[in-house]
């Protein structure tokens, strides 16, 4: 995302985030990674990141994650919990945005690889 909106070839276009209104598992994604971004690069609070999308009146709010259980869920996580999550990990560095491997993390979250997909 930093990579396009400093990009000279795009300076003139805007850069569009959207996701499906019906898939309220999809929204809340998109919505937590647009929240992810803002926390993360533009140093906006989680409350500051969760206001700004809740601005759009016709957006029907978003669902709390849960647990990977197949049974009741003992833990609903909500958008600013996870995004207070997010920044405290950051600022103890347990995230560290120049150092994060994908590739890594997708091969040991594979079961046969450990199933280790927690990030701390």
């Amino acid at each position: 995302v930093n990579r396009k909106l400093k990009s000279d070839q795009l300076a003139r276009k805007k850069l569009v985030h959207y996701t499906s209104l019906v898939d309220y598992r999809k929204r809340t994604n998109a919505a937590f990674l647009a929240a992810a971004y803002a926390v993360l690069y533009l140093k906006m609070s989680p409350e500051e990141a969760h206001k700004a999308l809740l601005s759009n009146k016709n957006c029907p709010g978003f669902v709390a994650y849960r647990d990977a259980s197949l049974g009741i869920p003992f833990h609903n996580l909500t958008l600013i919990i996870c995004l207070h999550a997010l920044q405290k990990a950051h600022r103890h560095g347990f995230y560290n945005l120049e150092d994060f491997d994908a590739n890594e993390y997708e091969y040991y979250e594979k079961v046969q690889n450990g199933d280790f997909n927690w990030i701390l």
